[in-house]
């Protein structure tokens, strides 16, 4: 099919032969592409036809063709040809040496399809009429060479051999439409066990061409391409599979590496963790209880009851440790806070709601709830409380602290304390949109007994 560029899209469909005169290969390619066989497939010159009411085109137009540049036709030779076979006689007129039979020709400058006979409808090649033969030599006149080989076995009507759209070489195959299936299948079976050396010169490698119906290369085509399909998504299934074991061992060595810093920090983390593993198992046998018929509504509630008296026990127990803490725990001087200076005195009085830490450098706005919700993802808080930063006389510290934030936690024993400071930094988690870590100090002596005098009503135990 041919371009107005004179480039091809599909390839040179041209079926004249060089043992012509000049005259006849222009008149016949001429009336190649205003026959039906091309036109039901040529969009361009379909379109130029189109624009003229009675079917006319320039002849300017095949000049850009690359048959016409190959002839060096000018617009002089085409008219000589046409008037020299009969394009410009009416058909009654025509002898049997004139080869323009489909072709008419008004004044010297344009042509049309004779007595203006209609467009033929869109097309493409025949399935079963088409022949594909492969193994071809990639040779600029490829299409006209397999025209006169197909010739030997029938009557050819289209040819096309596709050129690659950057080099303009054949890419050596081709298709070929006959004018019957009979005259198809005689050429298949003729073509795919010979080599034209007259038409293709000596063979280069493998010495036979090799030919199919369009039904049987479709075919091919549609099982080559599932086979592509297949390989390559088994290529992306392969490649996910390793992205998600290469996640996964990350992901284990980060909880790996974070499991043995947590307890190097606090050697009591790996037995809570197994203190909350039969409460876990507790719940999932529960969830499979309640799948059961309702003859296992016994066992449930039998099991229930012996749940809710273990957790009365553990709670008992707990609190009798806290006790045992509060009263037992020596109020140590020393601070989290590197800024802090330490205290060599020590305080015997106990407070048995909690310990008190005090958390200062936090970006604001901040609520209790937010900086409660911030330190339970590291340690158990009993209680929060927000406090502004000021000066002497009750003033409002001015410059940086003006936005820095000050809060006051509840916990439960003076090692979660220590555990508190070495998360935050273990996990360098800021509070606030300053970007800062907090800092962490416990309170102790004077400061402990003045907090819990002035807001010690306000906590509750959970």
């Amino acid at each position: 099919m041919q371009t107005g560029d004179g480039s091809s899209l599909q390839g040179d469909c041209a079926l004249v032969t060089e043992d012509l005169s000049r005259d006849e290969r222009i008149v016949k390619q001429i009336c190649f592409w205003l026959g039906d066989s091309n036109l039901a497939r040529d969009t361009f010159l379909r379109n130029q036809i189109s624009k003229s009411p009675e079917g006319y085109i320039p002849i300017e137009i095949f000049l850009k063709f690359n048959t016409m540049k190959k002839e060096k036709a000018d617009v002089p030779a085409i008219v000589k040809a046409l008037k020299r076979h009969g394009a410009c006689r009416p058909r009654s007129s025509l002898k049997e040496t004139d080869i323009c039979g489909e072709v008419e020709m008004r004044g010297d400058c344009e042509v049309r399809r004779r007595d203006g006979k209609p467009l033929p409808e869109e097309a493409e090649m025949p399935t079963e009429r088409t022949l594909y033969i492969c193994r071809l030599p990639q040779v600029a006149d490829l299409a006209s060479r397999v025209a006169s080989v197909c010739k030997r076995y029938g009557t050819p009507l289209f040819v096309n051999a596709p050129k690659d759209p950057e080099t303009k070489i054949p890419r050596g195959f081709a298709f070929v439409e006959f004018a019957s299936e009979d005259e198809m299948v005689s050429a298949r079976d003729h073509i795919r066990s010979l080599w034209p050396q007259e038409e293709f010169g000596p063979p280069r490698g493998d010495p036979m061409l090799r030919a199919l119906t369009k039904a049987q290369w479709l075919r091919e085509k549609a099982k080559m391409q599932s086979q592509d399909h297949s390989e390559e998504k088994g290529k992306e299934n392969e490649q996910a599979e390793r992205g998600q074991k290469q996640r996964r061992q990350e992901k284990g060595k980060e909880e790996d590496d974070r499991e043995s810093l947590t307890t190097e920090i606090d050697p009591t983390s790996k037995k809570r963790k197994a203190e909350k593993k039969p409460e876990k198992e507790e719940e999932r046998e529960e969830q499979e209880e309640d799948r059961k018929p309702e003859k296992g509504k016994v066992e449930k509630k039998r099991k229930l009851q012996k749940r809710e008296s273990e957790e009365e026990g553990r709670k008992e127990k707990k609190e009798e440790e806290d006790k045992e803490d509060g009263k037992g725990r020596p109020h140590s001087s020393a601070s989290f806070s590197s800024s802090s200076s330490s205290s060599s005195s020590a305080s015997s009085e106990s407070f048995p709601l909690g310990v008190l830490v005090e958390l200062s450098g936090f970006g604001l706005p901040q609520t209790p709830w937010t900086v409660r919700n911030y330190l339970e993802h590291m340690v158990n808080v009993r209680f929060v409380e927000l406090q502004s930063k000021r000066g002497e006389g009750g003033r409002r510290e001015g410059g940086r602290g003006e936005h820095e934030g000050r809060a006051v936690a509840v916990l439960g024993t003076s090692e979660e304390a220590s555990v508190l400071w070495k998360e935050i930094l273990l996990m360098k988690s800021p509070l606030g949109a300053n970007g800062r870590l907090p800092t962490v100090r416990q309170l102790e002596g004077a400061e402990e007994k003045r907090w819990w005098a002035h807001s010690g009503k306000r906590v509750r135990l959970p």
